[in-house]
């Protein structure tokens, strides 16, 4: 369910600053400023909860022989990060004035498969990780440290790290967080109490609220603690949300909630959402600017301004879905997953 909570929210994002705020909402309209500090504010807690959690779901991968875990761990996202950065460089062509990164030569083609990734660049960073993690899951210790000083250097500026370069380096540290104390987290849900979840919210608030006044985001230590701390209020309240339950009817069985159904969905889909949804909101965007150059008024209106960013982001998130759902019965299942399936293993050889 946290990883149905981490999409939303990745969507909600690029929804409000490639497509809600650059749209030019007139000073008249308060909520716009909203927005973009909730957006702002969620920083700390989006891609540290989003990789706290792959790398609980890879804790027992690590200690698999490499034949095992190759194709599935290293060569499937590299393989769907390569398909999808090309898919994205042609798709992109048809919305120039969309903010993302988009190559225009081989060079920088080259370069965005390497070491400064596209907007993709979790599928990037998934196989790098893992393949570190596994050759270091004996030192463990010793590249938490590391890591945690090289998440806190490109945080703080001290290198620099253009792009996103900076968020595959940052994030390592929150990978390794997730795999090597999953066990330790997995205690932390299961002691989840509402209060607990609405003190570190509570927590989080004046964290993030404090560094922006003081305009101390950028300053040592400062964005891993609340990455920390937002990592407590993602998982807590994921359990909060999956304990939800509807009363039995008519002899049913008792079940999650609406929402905690829904998120646990989007959780099992989060790929799909990912690669596809960018696009969207690019067209999104095109037909927006549109719409408002034939209607100037609509900038003006602060009902729309309010909604704006939630209805985006559930259209990009249900299109994607709906064409996932569509391309796989098409048969282009090769474009969520490598083309040639492993060879099937004789009954008596399975374990």
């Amino acid at each position: 369910m946290a990883k149905g909570i981490c999409i939303v929210l990745v969507v909600l994002w690029h929804v409000t600053v490639k497509d809600y705020l650059p749209l030019g909402w007139l000073p008249a309209v308060p909520v716009t400023g909203f927005w973009g500090a909730a957006g702002q504010a969620l920083l700390p807690l989006r891609m540290p909860l989003f990789f706290v959690v792959s790398g609980m779901f890879t804790a027992r991968a690590v200690s698999r022989p490499w034949p095992d875990v190759a194709r599935a761990r290293i060569i499937r996202p590299y393989y769907l990060y390569l398909l999808w950065v090309l898919v994205h460089t042609a798709l992109f062509q048809l919305t120039p004035g969309f903010d993302t990164v988009v190559a225009h030569s081989p060079g920088q083609l080259l370069e965005q498969l390497t070491f400064t990734p596209t907007n993709q660049w979790y599928l990037l960073a998934l196989p790098a990780y893992f393949v570190l993690a596994k050759l270091t899951r004996f030192r463990a210790g010793a590249m938490l440290a590391a890591s945690l000083v090289l998440s806190v250097a490109v945080s703080s500026h001290w290198f620099h790290a253009p792009g996103n370069r900076a968020g595959l380096l940052q994030n390592l540290f929150w990978f390794l967080v997730g795999l090597h104390g999953s066990g330790l987290l997995g205690r932390f849900a299961r002691h989840t109490t509402g209060r607990r979840t609405a003190a570190y919210a509570a927590g989080y608030l004046v964290l993030v609220a404090a560094a922006a006044a003081v305009g101390a985001d950028n300053w040592p230590g400062v964005r891993q603690l609340s990455g920390l701390v937002g990592i407590c209020v993602g998982i807590s309240g994921s359990v909060l949300i999956s304990r939800t339950r509807v009363l039995p009817q008519w002899g049913d069985a008792e079940r999650p909630g609406r929402t905690g159904r829904a998120l646990a969905r989007l959780g099992r889909h989060t790929l799909p959402i990912y690669v596809i949804h960018m696009p969207l909101v690019a067209f999104q965007h095109e037909a927006a600017e549109a719409l408002a150059r034939q209607a100037p008024g609509l900038l003006h209106n602060t009902v729309l301004s309010a909604c704006y960013p939630l209805v985006a982001t559930s259209l990009a998130i249900t299109v994607s879905l709906l064409l996932y759902t569509t391309l796989r019965w098409a048969g282009a299942r090769w474009l969520f997953e490598l083309p040639c399936g492993p060879a099937r293993l004789p009954a008596r050889s399975r374990g």
